[in-house]
């Protein structure tokens, strides 16, 4: 563990780090009080080269209570990190504190140089409507995805209880039920990490839209709630979530939404902003097909992402399973029922184009998307009184 402190309105930590090594970072203090609104931090990773430091890779650490926190694994060629604490002083007055920086190695699993991703385009077919039945084709699905080797599957929004016709409150369930135990065993006997959404109750009677990210130990990593509910889903009572956690794995930090949250541009910005290398996007579908054609790829290439969709056929036989890479293409699709669509990608240090950053490509100190939200909310009218 390393810490040091400083009293700026512009602060820069730099730490030697190793390649391939898994770092934890933090920014605080001890006086209290929410992190400026109009401030954000900053980490780069440097490659020394003879005409100076060359930035591997850059990304926003994640805003919470008083300060900043994030992990990463380091770039295989970096030998530098710097974390750069910005605060915009045309915008606000500088809050003058006593940052401290810790940064701490932390001991995770290598990452992977090549992955295999899975979409599968899920459909309840014939099977009896119950809960059983439909947790057996997504056990089928993950063992497909199995032998042909996926590390990353990705499955539909709430196809546990799809077409299921009975009250909400009857067919949610919670995390410890058969079927989640089931599909986390399957998971760890297919050796994959997993994602799927389903209707989750709490013990408060309270029911999400709840995706979690299961590990190729069986294990739950983390869940993601809905943030933004369709209207059929608030007219049930459904609650939304909080936040948009990104979570570290050797495949790379992957992030999640749910169907609706994919027309707020601000989900896929939040989870970029978290860090997000990967998305997984279960949906139940959508019948346009210039949605999945223009707006599922531009979420991608605006936030330099790897993006997993997968639909119902019940809701849309238009549809199809979908992968696509940070420049927008589609790598696989599929809408043949309870099909995949797979790829192998190698997941890159990092994408840096021009015209997403302030400055020349390879000194550039952040990104514009980011960096420039404050004015936007400023000079809309979104904060005014």
């Amino acid at each position: 563990m390393s810490s040091t402190s400083q009293s700026s309105a512009s602060v820069v930590w730099q730490q030697a780090a190793q390649g391939r090594t898994a770092y934890a970072f933090r920014i605080s203090h001890d006086e209290g009080g929410a992190a400026p609104i109009y401030a954000t931090a900053i980490v780069e990773w440097l490659m020394s080269t003879p005409a100076g430091p060359r930035v591997m890779r850059e990304y926003h650490l994640h805003r919470e209570g008083c300060g900043w926190s994030g992990s990463d694994v380091a770039p295989d060629t970096a030998d530098a990190v710097r974390i750069s604490l910005y605060q915009w002083k045309q915008l606000e007055e500088v809050v003058q504190r006593p940052w401290r920086f810790a940064m701490e190695q932390l001991r995770v699993a290598p990452r992977k140089q090549s992955v295999r991703f899975a979409a599968a385009f899920q459909a309840v077919g014939a099977a009896a409507e119950t809960l059983e039945t439909h947790c057996q084709i997504c056990i089928d699905t993950i063992r497909q995805a199995g032998e042909q080797k996926v590390d990353l599957l990705c499955l539909s929004e709430n196809f546990l209880d799809r077409e299921i016709h009975l009250p909400l409150e009857e067919k949610a369930i919670g995390l410890d039920h058969p079927c989640i135990i089931a599909m986390r065993d399957a998971a760890r006997e297919a050796q994959l990490h997993l994602v799927f959404s389903f209707h989750e109750k709490e013990a408060d009677g309270r029911i999400y839209n709840t995706a979690p990210l299961i590990g190729p130990d069986g294990q739950i990593i983390g869940c993601y709630r809905k943030n933004f509910l369709a209207m059929g889903e608030l007219m049930w009572g459904m609650t939304p979530g909080k936040g948009f956690p990104v979570f570290q794995t050797n495949l790379g930090r992957i992030g999640i939404m749910i169907c609706y949250d994919m027309w707020y541009p601000e989900t896929a910005i939040a989870l970029a902003q978290n860090g997000a290398q990967i998305i997984c996007h279960p949906l139940a579908g959508d019948g346009f097909a210039p949605h999945c054609d223009v707006c599922w790829r531009a979420r991608a290439v605006d936030h330099q992402v790897f993006l997993l969709s997968s639909p119902t056929k019940e809701c849309s036989s238009e549809a199809s399973a979908n992968i696509i890479d940070p420049e927008g293409r589609i790598l696989a699709t599929t809408r043949e029922a309870n099909d995949l669509a797979m790829a192998t990608v190698s997941l890159p240090a990092g994408r840096r184009l021009s015209w997403l950053t302030n400055g020349p490509q390879e000194t550039t100190v952040g990104n514009v998307l980011r960096e420039t939200r404050p004015l936007l909310r400023r000079y809309s009218g979104i904060d005014r009184e």
